[in-house]
């Protein structure tokens, strides 16, 4: 009888044992399983991330073009500007000039 009760103990040991590899089984296969979705929806979440990325840089492209047209009439404004100084500047000179002159045609008129 005490070799039937050994025996007894390990069958039931070896299906507990089966039942907690199954178990344990069982719960791998249903990670796997969610690592597969976590995967699949990583790729999804990818693509879009690419998609967003070659937006983003083609938005830069654009922004880079719109503030170097930008900068190109700033700089065409900025030597019109410059110009119309220096024709007023002349301009200024020559009246300076005029006065200077028409101040020493006085002086030299007095003297005389």
């Amino acid at each position: 009888m005490n070799g039937l009760w050994q025996d007894l103990i390990i069958i039931l040991s070896m299906g507990i044992f089966g039942v907690w590899v199954i178990y344990k089984h069982y719960n791998i296969r249903s990670y796997i399983h969610d690592l597969r979705n976590d995967i699949y929806s990583c790729r999804a979440d990818m693509k879009l991330m690419q998609g967003d990325l070659i937006e983003f840089r083609q938005n830069l492209i654009n922004i880079d073009a719109k503030y170097r047209k930008k900068d190109e009439w700033v700089v065409s404004k900025i030597q019109q500007i410059t110009e119309k100084d220096i024709s007023v500047q002349n301009a200024i000179d020559t009246v300076n000039d005029a006065i200077t002159m028409s101040k020493a045609s006085e002086m030299e008129s007095d003297d005389a």
